[in-house]
């Protein structure tokens, strides 16, 4: 599932899902986004549309609890972020379990950006293959510009792993999470997407060119 929010950033039982407003947390108000692919390639509940604008290819299988949305590396799902992501700030947490790790090199879980303007991609980091937090704004379309988070250890191939990603413009503060716990953060000042421009799910940057084999799940 997918569950957007923000700002305080928790393990949620859930595959995808959004949040707006600080200090929002899963069952408070600020919900935006909530899709459990337990059934259907869309969301459960949406501050925006509830349907992908394009489904390309993503299928559902089961997984960890219920279905999953199951992802072969050819396809994402993309949803319109008008209403579905917050602002200047927004939580997104999700699970995932990857199937080829590295098979893309810079294979891209999530992506709110198809380039590095407004960049939010939860990516691999290359080599170490670690996940990576890409951060840009209005201004970043030289990569060199935008920022980056790290998990400590990488990610292995299937085995289930819950992500968090939080940012605050105002406060400043983004912040990863990794099976519920802080593994970087950074409180000085810096890009944050604003008016995201798309929402993928099962890639980021270039699409398809770092579409993810791997499986999303509640």
């Amino acid at each position: 599932m997918i569950n957007l929010t923000c700002w305080l950033c928790l393990p949620v039982a859930v595959a995808l899902v959004a949040f707006a407003g600080l200090g929002e947390v899963l069952g408070q108000s600020g919900l935006l986004f909530y899709a459990s692919f337990d059934n259907w390639p869309l969301a459960d509940l949406a501050a925006g549309s509830r349907a992908p604008l394009k489904n390309m290819g993503g299928r559902i299988a089961t997984g960890r609890v219920g279905g999953c949305l199951a992802l072969d590396g050819n396809s994402y799902l993309e949803f319109a972020p008008k209403g579905n992501i917050g602002g200047t700030a927004c939580t997104i947490s999700l699970w995932f379990r990857p199937r080829d790790w590295g098979a893309k090199k810079y294979d891209n879980i999530l992506g709110l950006s198809a380039d590095n303007v407004n960049a939010f991609h939860l990516e691999r980091s290359h080599p170490g293959g670690q996940l990576r937090l890409v951060l840009g704004g209005p201004d970043t379309a030289d990569g060199a510009k935008t920022r980056s988070l790290f998990s400590r250890e990488p990610l292995e191939n299937d085995r289930w792993v819950h992500i968090a990603a939080c940012w605050d413009a105002a406060a400043p503060r983004v912040e990863l999470f990794v099976d519920g716990k802080s593994v970087a953060k950074n409180t000085q000042p810096g890009p944050t997407p604003l008016n995201v421009p798309v929402f993928l799910v099962g890639a980021g940057f270039g699409r398809l060119g770092r579409a993810i084999k791997g499986d999303i799940d509640e």
